[in-house]
Formats: structure tokens, C-alpha cells, sequence
């Protein structure tokens, strides 16, 4: 199914948290530890701007049209939570140096489930709900995202994306 163009930005960050999920569960043991770090970069600079776009205009302009309470809106809030959990437990268990293959393949399944979840469940709701103008004005709406990206060779990209335009903004 091809996305409404106001969704085009936030399906783009649900690609590379996909890549990101299956570097945390290929990762070595070894690994561990710099894989939470990478994690850890990728939420606190993409995943929570990301989550701030659908929770101040997205699902505010959905629950416009199908309530506050719809199961799918309490669902997206509830996983997003367990992921600002989960970065939470990651910080805490670097301080111990204790990070574990299996807290790694956690985050990469609800990682995972939460955007196949989006993907394939909340945003066809939401092209469904909303008619062209608003998802247009959510478009309009939606942030310009500041992004830094470490590489794994340590080099520091820095871009801006508008999460309704994936295109990096010079």
C-alpha cells in the first residue's frame, strides 16, 4: 500500500529503526555493549522526536476522529512507553557494564513489533480517518527533526529531516 505523503518521514524512521533492530539481535556478545550505546544514540537523537511528531499532531488529529480512547491510539502510547523504558534499563545497566544479549533481543523485538505494529495497523487506520487536507495539514504540522548520526567509525553526520519529508534538509 503506498503512504500518504504527510506519513512519508515517519515510515522513513521506522525503516532504519527495522535496521537498527536487526543489528541488535546479530550483534555479537561482545558487542553488547556498544550496541546499547548505538541504541541509545538512535532513541535519545531519531526515536524520541520521532515519538513527540505522532504524539502532539498525529494521533491528536486521529483521535479527532475516533476518540481519545480508541485501542489503537491507548496501543501506540503504551508501546512507546515501554520503549523510553527500555532506554531507561539500557542507561541504568551501562553504569554496571552488564548489558546482556538478552536485553538486546528485547529491545530488538519491540523494537520490531512496534513498527510493523504502525506500519501495518495505525497509519492505514489513520489514511483511513483522514481525509487528504488533514492528513496534509498533520504534514504541515509535523516537526523538522535535528539528527546526529554516529557511525560505527565514529564519524558525526548531523542533518535535519521534517518528519513529513524524509529528504535531509541542507
Amino acid at each position: 500500500m503506498k503512504r500518504h505523503l504527510a506519513l512519508h518521514g515517519l515510515t522513513t524512521d521506522h525503516h532504519h529503526t527495522l535496521g537498527l533492530a536487526v543489528r541488535l539481535k546479530r550483534g555479537a556478545v561482545r558487542e553488547a555493549t556498544a550496541l546499547a550505546q548505538l541504541f541509545l544514540s538512535a532513541y535519545e537523537e531519531s526515536m524520541v522526536h520521532h515519538f513527540r511528531g505522532e504524539e502532539e499532531v498525529l494521533l491528536p488529529a486521529f483521535a479527532a476522529k475516533v476518540g481519545d480512547d480508541h485501542p489503537l491510539i491507548i496501543r501506540t502510547l503504551t508501546e512507546h512507553i515501554r520503549i523510553h523504558r527500555l532506554a531507561d534499563k539500557v542507561l541504568k545497566t551501562l553504569q554496571t557494564n552488564a548489558i546482556t544479549k538478552k536485553l538486546l533481543t528485547e529491545i530488538a523485538q519491540t523494537l520490531e513489533a512496534h513498527v510493523r505494529f504502525e506500519e501495518n495497523e495505525l497509519f492505514p487506520a489513520i489514511e483511513a480517518a483522514l481525509v487528504d487536507d488533514e492528513l496534509n495539514a498533520v504534514m504541515e504540522r509535523l516537526p523538522l527533526i535535528d539528527h546526529t548520526v554516529r557511525t560505527e567509525q565514529g564519524i558525526t553526520v548531523r542533518y535535519a529531516v521534517n518528519l513529513a519529508d524524509p529528504k535531509p534538509a541542507p
